[in-house]
């Protein structure tokens, strides 16, 4: 590779003779190399000064055994191969900045911060918080770090790679906030694997006991659900909050646990049965079905749905919206009876948590449904039933005239919680020290002569009306004559407990 022009111009090799007339060998005569070897010579030289000035990669012992011939030919057909390759033309002073890694680049993309991505404080909220963040670190180019089957290979990629671990262990000691999450970023203080606090992370919400019990509530909240008055959103976001539990269940579950659309149809169906214009949908499509022989698929089924809510809140938001300004009523108060409604959510999305939906339909249901009395029931017949049971609530309370008048005053509000107070303005100690000679029942014992007060006075002639002190009682405790209860006590000990002596004076 070190070889001049000139050198090369000038190889030689040993051609052979043929004999001469009487048969003699000759000596072999020293001939030049054919010009298309010598040709190939120089091409490979400006190849490997090519590859090393403009690629950054130059050749080696260790890898010129992987030339490619393809790469070769490239080169012999470029521009490139004018410069490198015919040294009679001068070599013009390349400036290639020099080849960045591929942890270079990662370096100087576009900026990160970790305060762009999304806090874990919740436990419910993983399914969002997981996919904000594989979102973020897509756009990031850190999906590595989140897969936990990538290895890097090369000397480049662990050097990119152990750049984005250090990166990402950075954000999740500033977004992971739960106990686990603390506990994992902990664990791998020493080491910086994001990679293993993320599976870990995952495994913790996806298999774990807790998140099987997860996907058990999450299921049973799908079979049960019911579209009625107590939600408090459209119709339209009941549909979607409905299709989002079924979306974060089939994370948790197995693949075989996963819910076919044939079961989704049905179970969303009767979620939606409550609702006449939703029911008369799957009524029409099951007649559809019956003409054509072709059953709707269910993200068809889904698209009606959605349409006709889409319609229906359109008509409610028209009827409720009013046509002219509203009234603003000064001096105007409202007062509401009830602990803890502020704590429930005014209005429904598809980020509600269906344990609060549920809390606020067992304050918001009633404690008895309405229902036909058993001697009517007994006398339906399967199909009106069936039609009753279809009914909501609020029309099966106008049929059996257990509808609310609006004529008829509401129920008073419940009486207010009794609150006693034993003490009013006088302290514990204060007392105990007034009814310390009052506790031995005598008038041996009299008291010093002092101004009276008259204050204290009234006080203690109220201590006289108080009833006997029960056994936990403080005054009794902390009094050594009080505690000690006689075994069998006798009438006029019994008479001493009420008497109380006030100014050297027995009462």
């Amino acid at each position: 590779m070190a070889m001049t022009d000139v050198a090369i111009d000038s190889l030689v090799y040993p051609r052979s003779q043929t004999p001469d007339d009487e048969g003699d060998f000759q000596d072999d005569q020293l001939a030049l190399v054919p010009l298309s070897i010598r040709s190939l010579i120089k091409v490979i030289q400006g190849y490997v000064y090519y590859r090393k000035h403009v690629h950054n990669d130059p050749v080696n012992p260790d890898n010129c055994m992987d030339i490619d011939y393809g790469s070769v030919l490239d080169y012999r057909a470029s521009g490139e191969f004018l410069t490198f390759g015919n040294r009679t033309i001068p070599q013009p002073i390349i400036q290639k900045p020099s080849r960045r890694t591929p942890a270079d680049e990662f370096d100087r993309s576009i900026r990160r911060y970790p305060s762009s991505f999304p806090t874990f404080s919740n436990d419910k909220q993983w399914e969002n918080y997981n996919r904000n963040l594989a979102a973020i670190c897509r756009t990031y180019g850190l999906q590595n770090v989140l897969d936990h089957k990538y290895r890097p290979q090369t000397v480049d990629e662990k050097d990119l790679f152990d750049r984005q671990q250090a990166f990402m262990y950075q954000v999740f000691t500033m977004t992971l906030l739960t106990d686990k999450g603390k506990q994992f970023v902990c664990e791998h203080q020493a080491t910086f694997d994001a990679q293993t606090i993320y599976n870990q992370l995952a495994k913790a919400y996806t298999k774990s006991d807790k998140a099987d019990a997860t996907a058990t509530g999450l299921l049973q909240w799908i079979m049960t659900a019911r579209l009625d008055d107590s939600w408090r959103n459209t119709h339209e976001s009941f549909i979607i909050h409905w299709q989002e539990q079924v979306c974060k269940y089939h994370t948790l579950a197995d693949i075989s646990q996963r819910m076919p659309e044939t079961q989704q149809h049905l179970l969303l169906e009767q979620a939606l049965i409550a609702v006449p214009y939703l029911d008369e949908i799957q009524r029409l499509s099951r007649i559809l079905e019956m003409q054509t022989g072709k059953a709707i698929i269910f993200d068809d089924y889904v698209t009606l749905v959605e349409s006709a809510a889409q319609s229906y809140d359109t008509r409610q938001d028209s009827k409720t919206k009013p046509k002219n300004n509203p009234s603003r009523d000064i001096y105007f108060t409202d007062v509401r009876s009830g602990f803890g409604d502020d704590n429930l959510p005014m209005e429904f999305n598809i980020d509600t948590d269906i344990g609060e939906y549920q809390a606020y339909r067992s304050s918001f249901t009633p404690g008895r449904r309405p229902r036909l009395p058993q001697a009517q029931w007994s006398q339906l017949h399967d199909e009106a039933r069936r039609h009753w049971q279809q009914l909501p609530d609020k029309a099966k309370a106008i049929i059996l005239g257990a509808s609310s008048d609006p004529a008829r005053p509401p129920p008073p509000p419940p009486p207010p919680l009794r609150r006693l107070v034993n003490l009013h303005d006088i302290s514990a100690a204060e007392l105990l020290d007034h009814l310390q000679d009052a506790s031995m029942g005598s008038a041996s014992g009299a008291l010093p002569p002092e101004v009276v007060d008259t204050a204290r006075d009234s006080i203690l002639a109220h201590v006289t009306e108080c009833q006997s002190l029960k056994p936990g009682d403080i005054k009794r405790l902390m009094s050594d004559k009080l505690a000690d209860v006689p075994s069998k006590p006798k009438g006029k000990q019994e008479a001493k407990q009420h008497e109380i002596v006030i100014d050297g004076k027995t009462y």
